[in-house]
């Protein structure tokens, strides 16, 4: 399993030798058996979901699309295993239908998703993305953004929170919100956070 990904298709699997977007290209069930530097969703054009199975480490999974409507992503981060860096490579791109999955009890912590610095570019849109079973640590979900994002369906359910420093889900101004759901989850703060540590910051 020298290139990482091994794909199940019709019952059968394939070994993949690289981590481009030509080995998740047809969908289905894809799982990585080795650490890889990048998969590259940019381009994802498949005509049935992608279930994203990570059981080895990923540097960088590139998330954004100009795809209107893509098929669902599932990326599944397996317990244990270090939670990749998402990635939108230009200011044009959005990501949609997107779902990141993960173990509330990991050690392996998700640093958090950010608008303002954690994603290289700001998308256009963040549409139907879902956190759900996702340790963060430090540091959560912030839409914080000057360029004018549209978020619509956004869910983060059954996460875990731990040593916020900061707001754990914080909704600022500059952009467009509508229909997030933030539902059963638990959050516990540094000693040190200060007061403007809040669970939620809705600005």
């Amino acid at each position: 399993h020298e290139g990482g990904l091994r794909l199940g298709d019709g019952g059968m699997v394939r070994d993949i030798f690289t981590g481009s977007a030509e080995a998740v290209a047809k969908g289905g069930n894809v799982v990585v058996v080795s650490p890889l530097d990048e998969i590259d969703l940019s381009n994802y054009a498949a005509t049935q979901p992608l279930n994203l199975t990570l059981n080895k480490k990923v540097g960088t999974i590139k998330v954004g699309t100009t795809n209107e409507n893509p098929q669902p992503v599932t990326i599944t981060v397996a317990d244990g295993i270090e939670f990749p860096t998402f990635n939108v490579a230009s200011s044009g791109q959005s990501i949609r239908n997107l779902t990141i999955k993960g173990t509330p009890s990991s050690e392996k912590t998700f640093g958090g998703m950010s608008l303002r610095n954690s994603l290289g570019n700001q998308p256009k849109n963040i549409t139907n993305v879902t956190f759900e079973g996702v340790h963060f640590d430090a540091k959560g979900v912030e839409m914080a953004h000057n360029n004018g994002t549209v978020i619509d369906n956004m869910a983060i359910k059954n996460c875990v929170f731990t040593n916020m420093k900061e707001p754990a889900v914080s909704f600022q101004s500059g952009g467009k919100h509508g229909n997030v759901e933030i539902i059963n989850n638990t959050i516990t703060f540094a000693q040190d956070a200060t007061g403007s540590a809040n669970g939620m910051y809705l600005l």
